[in-house]
């Protein structure tokens, strides 16, 4: 991860942020969606999940040293909210990860996520002169 603010990260994704009290806050960390391996500085991922819903455990990610959360709904913590964008239908609403995404919120958090990734990857390219060959 590139060290981006909340305020950053939530223009990229096109979300906003919520019980954030510093929006220039840093993300210095790595993304994570397992709340027992996020690190400080960090950015904690909430899916709603076949077994759990992540957003479940965002005040425990906060806890591990999370800036903050990505989340598909406000969970009374410092997080970037993406409005859920429907279910997904097709071939993609075999993955596991929309087994119980009946609104669209895994769905809302993985396009953020790419939404995120497409902007750091394009950042190092420019800043460094790299050539991505494939992610």
């Amino acid at each position: 991860m590139i060290d981006l603010t909340l305020k950053e990260i939530a223009n990229i994704v096109g979300g906003s942020l919520d019980s954030v009290d510093n929006p220039d806050a840093r993300v210095t960390g790595f993304v994570e969606f397992d709340s027992r391996k996020v690190t400080p500085g960090g950015l904690f991922l909430c899916f709603p999940g076949a077994k759990v819903d992540g957003h479940d455990y965002a005040e425990k990610a906060i806890e591990q040293g999370a800036v903050a959360v990505l989340a598909a709904r406000p969970v009374g913590v410092p997080a970037i909210v993406v409005a859920p964008i429907g279910r997904v239908e097709g071939d993609s609403a075999n993955a596991d990860i929309y087994a119980n995404d009946s609104d669209g919120s895994a769905a809302a958090v993985v396009r953020a996520l790419s939404d995120l990734a497409h902007h750091v990857t394009k950042k190092l390219a420019e800043d460094h002169e790299l050539t991505i060959i494939g992610v």
